[in-house]
């Protein structure tokens, strides 16, 4: 009886179904689910169906045309301990044997999928019979289409639900006042005798199971809260299993429960000066003395960033003078290259293939919010653009081809469907769409479900402070417009603190503005009225981005300002000051004490 199965360069070596069984039914006595022999020998075939297509998914990854194995780089994990935060550093594999469930936490860039997939990969082709975790499910949150995390495991694994009816009777008082007796109807869904939590719980422990779960921020915001608690009952009922999580860096680590928390470090020196070499040869040092002048050094060792730099310099021999330029004019080369060895048609020229681009990144980020896409998904898009840019009605299969193999931007994955190489890339694309539409009611609608594509499109236009004042002052963002509607309204507090916190990571260029300093105001009578501590550490942050001070100060000066209570100054707008019809300027509220306490010594 074998005890293991193992990854090889095709994919996974025949899982024997006999070792499942034995494990499953200690779980799962016979008499407890009467069709546990069907459901045994489906279990391995699924199961090895699902590692075949994560492990092809898995060995590589592309930056900017190359495609590169996954196990051709590696991070180490960072880790605080003790009640002074000491830092401890962690080889990444190394986390796979310890008992606990793992969260591992980095900003766009960083390399949290490449880290999963190399953990996946390390689990694949590690000794599994001497091994703590024997199989492994890799679930990529984003492309989750079932209403549950143990409804996707269920579905990966081919087993079949079944509702159960409950009755339960209760009292209440009719019209005279008499009591009545009435009767609920629940139906829950189980799997045999058990509860799906239950059942899912159960089958992850008797098979050794690492859940790997990738991108829980790339969720969309109206589920991800439910999404989470989802994923922390399970991890809760888990013994000889595990999860191993990804999200954002932003994500409250207080709040994370039942996780260990991991942060992804930078390139260290070593790794960075080896990819660099690869490329530059002897003008590697020059690239890092230019580097080191640049405001965003700090955030350049994320893998990603790192190399779509060297990139960069590889071709223009010099460096981005600003951190949101490295996307778009590492984008605009590719597309050019892709122009140049095109065989499409001739008037279809690089200004087009990247507004094509910027439409396929618009169309599957909202509304359909994918990473992954069929070339029947694709196709139908395409449908809606082909006259638009004189193409040929059957032509994207071509178009696909080509972007893959002269940008790697799209690539195409061993299930057939295709993505984006990378989701910071698609954001970027989409941002740059965003930038020449006009904001509308329906912007409102795009805000909350992919806030940080409108971050990103306020820092990459020509003048972010006046965007962003067409943005949040829209009267289609007033926050009236949320009263009564609790769901709605939670919505919007996170997709607008979701927005802010992309928006400082940008590092966006504010010019002194009116328009600015209205927007900060409207954004403190928000935090008067959500008094929350994030959100007001998050405007805190904000204030220290340069002009957002002086702005505020000067918009200031169009209101009254009296010293209403404790913890908050009364601002009313003064009544000479005109309205428009497409920006709403904040007529009055309260402005918070706590926040910027720089400022109101200045002021007050």
């Amino acid at each position: 009886m074998s005890d293991s199965f193992a990854a090889t360069e095709t994919g996974i070596e025949t899982m024997p179904t006999d070792w499942i069984y034995n494990d499953i039914q200690i779980a799962f006595p016979i008499k407890d689910f009467p069709h546990i022999n069907s459901l045994i020998s489906q279990y391995a075939l699924h199961m090895k169906s699902h590692n075949d297509s994560i492990y092809q998914w898995a060995k590589t990854f592309t930056i900017v045309q190359k495609q590169q194995a996954t196990k051709s780089l590696s991070n180490e994990l960072i880790y605080q301990t003790g009640s002074n935060q000491t830092k401890k550093r962690v080889v990444e594999d190394k986390i796979l044997e310890l008992a606990e469930n793992q969260l591992i936490i980095g900003g766009a860039g960083s390399g949290k999928t490449t880290t999963l997939k190399r953990l996946y990969l390390h689990q694949k082709t590690s000794d599994l019979k001497n091994s703590r975790y024997k199989t492994a499910i890799l679930i990529r949150l984003r492309e989750l289409k079932s209403e549950s995390i143990s409804h996707e495991i269920l579905k990966i694994l081919n087993i079949k639900t079944h509702l159960k009816t409950f009755e339960s009777v209760y009292f209440i008082n009719d019209s005279l006042g008499q009591r009545v007796q009435k009767t609920k109807l629940t139906r829950l869904e189980y799997v045999g005798e058990q509860k799906i939590d239950e059942f899912v719980t159960n089958i992850l422990n008797a098979g050794n199971t690492i859940l790997f779960l990738d991108g829980l921020d790339q969720t969309p915001l109206n589920v991800q809260a439910d999404i989470k608690r989802n994923i922390e009952q399970i991890a809760s009922s888990l013994t000889t299993s595990k999860i191993i999580l990804t999200s954002k860096g932003n994500y409250d680590k207080t709040k994370n429960k039942g996780f260990k928390t991991y942060q992804i470090s930078p390139l260290d020196s070593v790794s960075a000066a080896t990819l660099s070499k690869n490329s530059l040869n002897d003008n590697s040092d020059l690239f890092f003395k230019l580097l080191t002048q640049k405001t965003y050094v700090d955030i350049a060792y994320k893998p990603l960033i790192f190399n779509l730099l060297v990139y960069h310099f590889e071709h223009y021999h010099e460096l981005p003078n600003y951190y949101f330029e490295i996307y778009n004019r590492t984008s605009t080369l590719l597309v050019k290259k892709w122009h140049q060895n095109s065989e499409l048609i001739a008037s279809f020229d690089a200004d087009q293939k990247l507004d094509f681009l910027k439409e396929i990144a618009f169309y599957f980020s909202y509304p359909e919010q994918k990473i992954t896409f069929s070339l029947e998904n694709i196709n139908a898009v395409y449908q809606h653009l082909y006259s638009k840019y004189d193409l040929p009605k059957t032509g994207i299969e071509i178009i696909l081809q080509e972007i893959e193999i002269h940008t790697g931007l799209i690539v195409k994955g061993s299930d057939s469907h295709y993505e984006f190489s990378h989701l910071t890339i698609q954001k970027y694309l989409f941002a740059e769409y965003l930038v020449n539409k006009p904001i509308d009611a329906k912007s409102i609608e795009q805000f909350l479900q992919v806030p940080e594509a409108y971050a990103i499109a306020t820092c990459i236009t020509s003048s972010s402070e006046s965007w962003m004042a067409n943005l949040l002052l829209n009267p289609s963002f007033g926050r009236s417009k949320f009263h009564g509607k609790k769901r709605r309204k939670e919505l919007f507090n996170l997709s607008l603190f979701t927005y802010l916190e992309r928006l400082i990571n940008e590092s966006p260029r504010f010019s002194v503005s009116m328009d600015l300093g209205y927007v900060v105001i409207y954004l403190l009578f928000h935090a008067n009225e959500k008094k929350t501590i994030s959100f007001k550490n998050t405007l805190n942050k904000l204030f220290l981005t340069p002009n957002v001070q002086k702005s505020f100060l000067l918009a200031l000066e169009n209101y009254d300002v009296s010293n209403r209570n404790t913890d908050a100054y009364y601002i009313k707008l003064k009544k000479d000051v005109e309205q428009f019809d497409e920006v709403k300027y904040p007529v009055e509220g309260y402005l918070p004490k706590n926040i910027a306490i720089q400022i109101e010594r200045q002021k007050f």
